[in-house]
């Protein structure tokens, strides 16, 4: 299957403006603040689209509240790993973790059973991340690993 040019291009824009963000939190002095501005903004720029669509249906909220609260807990600990530890060991870890746990989950909550090669592929690639944070030495590094 190709992807389209402006498929492609909305790709790695979003792959650039994700990584931005997240270096120019790293590089702020007040880590919390500027994660809920960039929370706040992200709302913001989404809010003119309430006019053009619908609202979620009601059984979609708890879900809504559910990822809400795990979004809440994902910017808590992405601020404590980057106040902890460096760019370069908090980013990969903090984006890593996210598929595997997603898999994790998949299986054990919603009994999903990925073929050997999709289990394969996330074995090797989360062994990979996870690497980052368990090969690196320091007492700033384990802490922004856990």
């Amino acid at each position: 299957m190709e992807m389209s040019p402006l498929v492609t291009a909305l790709v790695l824009g979003s792959a650039l403006l994700h990584a931005s963000w997240n270096a120019i939190i790293k590089s702020s002095r007040d880590v919390m603040l500027d994660t809920a501005l960039v929370a706040a903004a992200a709302g913001i720029l989404a809010l003119p689209l309430i006019a053009y669509l619908p609202l979620p249906a009601r059984a979609s909220w708890p879900y809504l509240g559910a990822s809400s609260a795990i979004h809440i807990a994902y910017f808590s600990t992405l601020v404590a790993a980057y106040r902890l530890g460096d760019l370069g060991h908090a980013y990969p870890l903090m984006r890593g973790t996210a598929p595997l746990l997603v898999a994790l989950f998949g299986v054990a909550l919603l009994d999903e059973r990925p073929s050997a090669f999709l289990g394969l592929g996330f074995v090797l690639i989360s062994t990979g991340i996870l690497s980052i944070g368990l090969l690196q030495k320091g007492r700033a590094q384990r802490d922004a690993t856990l």
